[in-house]
């Protein structure tokens, strides 16, 4: 059996007919629909103007989290010092007990102090941490055995 094609156009003229009547049903003057139109116009944008500025308010600390990142957790350096004392890294750039130097661990560059001249390439030992600045010591000290 083939599909009678001229049901389907038949259709959409009925169709059409329908949203033409349901149209003339809902007519409202042009003018009162203007006036309405304005006030629900006002109406958001003042809506839009309060949200906004309520959300900024109650927002505001969760967003600064949510743009500048989450810290995790905040730990004191004391609590922190244990990954850094004792542990042996190698010099980068020269440390003399005027101006610091830098130093590699665990596959990072940091700042480093000695209260001696340490040449780069040399082992050390990390004794101290300042903010981000690690207190060395050569590795081994003078006259010890590795």
């Amino acid at each position: 059996m083939v599909p009678d094609r001229a049901g389907t156009a038949h259709f959409g003229v009925c169709a059409a007919g329908l949203n033409r009547l349901f149209l003339r049903a809902w007519r409202v003057d042009s003018r009162a629909y203007l006036s309405f139109d304005r006030y629900l116009i006002k109406c958001s944008i003042a809506f839009f103007i309060i949200s906004s500025v309520l959300s900024l308010v109650c927002l505001r600390k969760w967003l600064k989290g949510l743009f500048k990142g989450f810290i995790v957790s905040k730990q004191k350096t004391s609590e922190n010092i244990e990954e850094f004392i004792g542990k042996r890294a190698v010099v980068k750039e020269k440390i003399t007990p005027q101006a610091p130097g830098k130093i590699e661990f665990h596959g990072t560059n940091w700042a480093a102090e000695a209260d001696e001249e340490i040449a780069a390439g040399t082992p050390v030992k990390i004794i101290g941490k300042d903010n981000i600045t690690l207190k060395v010591k050569p590795w081994p000290p003078a006259g010890e055995p590795l």
